[in-house]
């Protein structure tokens, strides 16, 4: 077993510092994941700037906002674009993102509980170089890696269900309340 940095084990890309007067409304741009954004998967800006594509998010990638609550989450929704202030964590054929998930949540969660109250937490390049991951030798982490990303796909599955379940409910909601619609 020995430990090799995150940094130079995953593909690791910071957000990029969008121009918020490119900000739109409309769904037809580009979407912009924000800090905000990270824990339920949604996106609430869009953009109609052009970036480079290590910005896109995609499924299964570990995302980390680096400022107030460092929200983690695996990316389960449509891709997207990574704003600043946020890190993309992408696993490999060699190792899962959910490794680089274990790796950084005790010293984010320490970082977080360590924040004054009147200070606004902050993660920097820093911070997020200094991870390391435990590895065994190949054989065992080919393995390791076939298993965390199978339980990976079904988390990231469910988080998807549990999305568009949400959005159901919040649609027939509102239509069994003014009796719309009626349960029998």
């Amino acid at each position: 077993m020995y430990a090799k940095s995150v940094i130079s084990t995953f593909d690791v890309c910071y957000g990029y510092p969008f121009d918020t007067n490119q900000f739109v409304d409309f769904p037809n741009e580009k979407p912009v994941v924000r800090i905000r954004d990270i824990l339920n998967c949604d996106v609430s800006a869009y953009t109609t700037e052009s970036v480079d594509v290590k910005y896109w998010l995609q499924e299964k990638d570990l995302v980390i906002g680096m400022d107030g609550n460092f929200h983690m989450n695996f990316w389960s929704s449509t891709p997207a674009l990574l704003n600043q202030r946020c890190v993309r964590i992408r696993g490999n054929e060699e190792y899962s993102a959910l490794q680089a998930y274990f790796a950084s949540l005790p010293y984010i969660k320490a970082r977080e509980k360590n924040v004054t109250r009147t200070t606004v937490g902050h993660l920097s390049a820093d911070d997020i170089n200094s991870l390391y991951i435990l590895t065994p030798d190949l054989p065992l982490q080919k393995k390791i890696t076939e298993m965390f990303d199978s339980f990976l796909e079904k988390m990231c599955k469910t988080k998807k269900e549990n999305i568009e379940l949400a959005k159901l409910r919040d649609w027939l909601l509102p239509m069994l309340m003014n009796g719309q619609v009626t349960v029998e």
